[in-house]
């Protein structure tokens, strides 16, 4: 049905022991059905002795293929493997013998990168103390331990605090020795006193580091340093490579294996939440019921047509599948976000699909920054599926990237990219009809003037509040009465009435200046408000009435709509007319009026990125959802997984 999420249906299917297997594993590759816990009268599980020893083994493997498919590369899936039964699979396990070698490689691997990151460390210090032009080794002895402290700081205060610690060195420590370099001080001190220096570093808070021992001059540690680096990247390579040789050979199977261990594992738990006698199984859980004819022709297939399912009669409310069209599912991520959906009431995943790109386009209301936005989102969108579809070996790090990560997955950022094309085509479409462009205005065309037509502007954003609130409460209205909460129905027509009321009240006083109850429209929309305010009054309770402010703030925050959109036009305005007057200047004037010109619209554009998507959502979420949307639904969760390396009975049924 149209706005509602997927009819669920409760169920029990009991088959004999000798197909719950085939059973279980039809199951998790469809992913059609939740499985839940038996209820307490019916008997326990028993039996199924045999579980016990798979679950040591495929435990004990399970650990050991994932941590073999993690220090292998990721390579390119050539073929997908079909494992016959669980002793299969142990075989197939057990004739993986590569895990020490990889093992031992990879710490191999990581034991040379340490060292190699430890001797660039070493070279970024002998940087800094190039000019100690003595050996080395005179700098560390048993008696003798030296520490460098960095001079890298252009902040007067900062050179101020090192001096200090120099002179308390000095003056603390018998017989320390600072050698001044260009870039550092060497403080070198009796082994006995390293107390008390520890003390003086932690007092002023410098940037300081102890020297390491070495032998020779800065010059020949530096060229031993490279030559072994030099080695040390060599032997990296060469291990990297034997990986990458054993990657190719391996990697799908032991990845295949590591799936179908899962598989098993996951199986295995399920088992708790059965019930069973001797000869029997019973599974309990939820389905959608268009999803009914499948699985009983599933069960025919699989258990030769030995079994029983059977519908369950139950006051429980269940869980919630969304059931959206392609082109609009995307927006379920909005809907979640904010609150999902209960079973029982409206899906306003496509109230919002449709909603929210019309409220962000108006607000926007530039052609210009719509075709922006469009071209940019389109390239995210681009250089997000382009990169999910690279298999790197190793990627590189990307600062920016990371960073943007800790706020926003890759599939977050997809997602709001391709929610705001269709609101950039919207926001083109209205740019076109209010004549503008980045703030500029076609000469030829006047366009609908926003400035000129103001009070319209607002009069219709406030319309679009009334229907709005409106169409919420006629859902709510619905949702109340389909549950059966009928007294709750007729409180939204209460909200209906009162809400008429108050708006035609408001336009007759704006438009005649009275309110007189002598005229017969007068007295109407009064009786209008009294009636709602009864009808709330009944159904709501006494408490619900402090919310009537609340409704005239609701409507009059559709006004938003306009008034965003104005600040963004005004902004760009500005910004072109400071430009435009700056060519009637001198030429650093006109580069001047270029430069904000430049900052000015990128400056716009950013405001008219975030803030329409802001209030647009709020608009939806606040004002509408408060009318008919309880949320806190429970998610439907099938006993099913992801299958990329091992071949799933739907794709043998296929």
């Amino acid at each position: 049905m149209l706005l509602m999420p997927e009819k669920m249906t409760k169920i029990r299917v009991i088959i004999s022991k000798d197909y719950y297997k085939k059973v279980l594993s039809y199951l998790y590759d469809f992913g059609i059905m939740e499985i839940d816990e038996m209820p307490q009268d019916l008997s326990k599980y028993v039996g199924m002795n045999e579980g016990n020893y798979y679950e040591d083994v495929l435990n004990k493997y399970s650990s050991k293929f994932k941590s073999l498919k993690s220090m292998l590369y990721e390579s390119e899936t050539t073929e997908k493997f079909d494992f016959k039964s669980i002793d299969e699979l142990i075989s197939k396990a057990e004739g993986i013998d590569i895990y020490d070698d990889v093992l031992k490689t990879s710490k191999s691997i990581d034991n040379y990168k340490a060292e190699k990151s430890n001797n660039e460390h070493i070279l970024e210090l002998l940087n800094n103390i190039k000019d100690f032009n003595s050996d080395l080794s005179l700098l560390n002895s048993t008696k003798l331990i030296s520490y460098v402290i960095y001079k890298d700081t252009s902040l007067k205060s900062q050179k101020e605090i090192i001096l200090d610690t120099i002179n308390s060195i000095r003056k603390s420590i018998k017989d320390s020795m600072v050698i001044d370099l260009e870039n550092a001080y060497i403080v070198t001190i009796n082994r006995i006193y390293e107390g008390d220096l520890g003390k003086i570093f932690s007092t002023h808070k410098v940037k300081v580091e102890a020297v390491p021992e070495l032998s020779g001059t800065v010059k020949d540690v530096e060229d031993k340093i490279v030559n072994e680096n030099k080695d040390y990247s060599s032997k990296i390579d060469d291990l990297k490579n034997h990986i990458k040789e054993l990657s190719d050979k391996y990697y799908n199977i032991v990845s295949a294996i590591n799936e179908q261990l899962d598989v098993e594992s996951q199986e295995f738990g399920i088992m708790s939440k059965l019930g069973a006698t001797k000869h029997i199984m019973t599974i309990d859980g939820w389905i959608a019921s268009k999803d009914l004819k499948r699985l009983d022709s599933i069960l025919k297939k699989v258990t030769e047509g030995k079994y029983i399912l059977q519908k369950i009669k139950t006051k429980e409310v269940s869980p919630t599948k969304l059931s959206n069209n392609k082109h609009y599912k995307l927006f379920e991520a909005f809907i979640k976000f904010y609150s999902l959906p209960q079973s029982n009431e409206f899906d306003p995943t496509l109230l919002f699909a449709i909603m929210f790109p019309i409220f962000f386009g108006l607000m926007v209301g530039d052609a210009g920054y719509g075709i922006i936005m469009l071209i940019l989102s389109l390239a995210l969108v681009h250089f997000l599926g382009k990169n999910n579809s690279k298999k790197n070996l190793e990627k590189k790090p990307n600062k920016i990237m990371n960073f943007v990560h800790t706020i926003v997955s890759d599939n977050g950022l997809l997602i709001l990219a391709k929610s705001i094309i269709p609101g950039s085509i919207i926001a083109i479409i209205f740019g076109v009809i209010f004549n503008e462009y980045l703030g500029f205005h076609l000469p030829f065309y006047a366009g609908f003037s926003l400035t000129a037509k103001l009070s319209t502007m607002l009069l219709i954003s406030g319309w679009i509040g009334v229907g709005m609130i409106t169409f919420g409460m006629v859902l709510g209205f619905i949702n109340s009465w389909r549950v059966n909460n009928k007294k709750h129905a007729i409180g939204r027509i209460g909200w209906i009435l009162l809400e008429f009321g108050i708006v035609f009240l408001g336009l007759m006083i704006l438009h005649t200046a009275t309110a007189d109850l002598g005229t017969t429209t007068a007295i109407i929309y009064y009786i209008m408000m009294v009636l709602g305010i009864g009808i709330i009054f009944y159904a709501d309770g006494t408490e619900s009435l402090i919310e009537i402010p609340s409704l005239v703030s609701n409507i009059l925050s559709y006004t938003r709509l306009i008034g965003i959109l104005l600040a963004s036009v005004i902004l760009a305005g500005v910004v072109d007319t400071i430009f435009l007057g700056s060519l009637n200047h001198s030429i650093p004037m006109i580069i001047l009026g270029i430069i904000i010109l430049v900052f000015g619209q990128i400056f716009t554009l950013v405001i008219a990125m975030f803030e329409p998507g802001i209030q647009g959502a709020r608009l939806i979420y606040v004002e509408l959802f408060s009318n008919f949307f309880k949320g806190n639904g429970v998610p439907f969760k099938p006993y099913t997984g992801k299958r990329i390396y091992t071949v799933s009975k739907v794709e043998k049924e296929e």
